[in-house]
């Protein structure tokens, strides 16, 4: 399928790109620009090993400084419970690891001019979820549940959501699409996408046939 993709052409008369933490390389390479940059920021989970009597979701008070759930529990459909998720830069856009690495993407980023603006405002909030990945603290939960690290298994996931900031370093919460004739770029989707994806639909509609 990849090798048909690469010397297969396709002729369309509209194009519409979701391309999540690629978005904004997507919008360059189409010849089109954009003052947002996409970060890959990963969540990593843990399971708890604990039999906890939880049947909803558990969240702390959010900080509405940061697009950010912060670290809570969630029950799953398969009886388990799960711990997170933190907040942590990515080296890479498919960074599911601290061994996945791209210099070429990091190097991408790092020379955004909003990239330094936002490590000037936030460093010590990385700084410190950093410290809570690789010390696997639980304090933050502790006000509304009795655990402790024993009770934290092994086992974990994590995921990368594109967070896309601006210029200034600001972390961007709203939909952005880019548009030039017949194509129209989704660049920034954030939270509530899933809620709101039939709305998001019927407006990337009505803008492309405009």
């Amino acid at each position: 399928m990849t090798d048909y993709l690469i010397k297969k052409s396709i002729t369309v008369s509209k194009l519409i790109t979701c391309c999540g933490l690629y978005s904004d390389d997507i919008v360059r390479k189409s010849g089109m620009k954009t003052d947002i940059r996409i970060l890959p920021v990963r969540g990593e989970y843990r399971y708890i090993n604990t039999s906890i009597n939880i049947n909803t979701n558990i969240y702390p008070v959010p900080n509405l400084e940061f697009p950010f759930l912060g670290v809570h529990i969630t029950p799953t459909m398969n009886g388990k419970t799960l711990l997170g998720p933190n907040a942590i830069l990515a080296f890479s856009k498919e960074g599911y690891k601290y061994y996945n690495i791209s210099l070429f993407e990091m190097y991408n980023y790092i020379l955004f001019e909003g990239f330094y603006s936002l490590i000037k405002k936030y460093y010590s909030f990385g700084l410190h979820e950093f410290y809570y990945s690789i010390t696997n603290k639980i304090d933050k939960l502790q006000n509304f549940i009795n655990l402790s690290s024993n009770d934290l298994s092994n086992q974990y996931y994590s995921g990368v959501r594109a967070q896309a900031i601006d210029k200034n370093g600001n972390f961007v919460e709203d939909f952005v699409l880019v548009q030039d004739h017949n194509i129209l770029h989704v660049v920034n989707a954030p939270s509530p996408g899933a809620t709101s994806c039939l709305a998001i639909a019927e407006l990337i509609c009505d803008k492309i046939s405009d």
